[in-house]
């Protein structure tokens, strides 16, 4: 599951939280063309992760939007890579 905020405002463009069994990583892009974060953390939860960005960003969970896997992992133009 993947969670991101659009905030556009220097330093800090976007906010991607990614959850997986182990955790939750935070991912910050600077920029919209952005596609390696400037900073990353990681979280062993998705609370704390919330936290950290309300405590960081001023961000609180309804500030994020659910993001479908495919506009993560496939390719940036937003379609899935094939798998064959």
């Amino acid at each position: 599951m993947a969670y991101e905020v659009i905030l556009n405002r220097s330093p800090v463009y976007r906010i991607l939280l990614e959850q997986y069994m182990d955790g939750v990583y935070i991912d910050v892009f600077d920029s919209a063309d952005s596609k390696n974060s400037v900073r990353d953390y990681f979280q062993p939860d998705f609370l704390i992760a919330l936290k950290q960005c309300e405590s960081e960003y001023g961000l609180t969970a309804l500030s994020f939007s659910y993001v479908p896997d495919e506009h993560i992992h496939g390719d940036y133009d937003g379609i899935a890579e094939s798998s064959t």
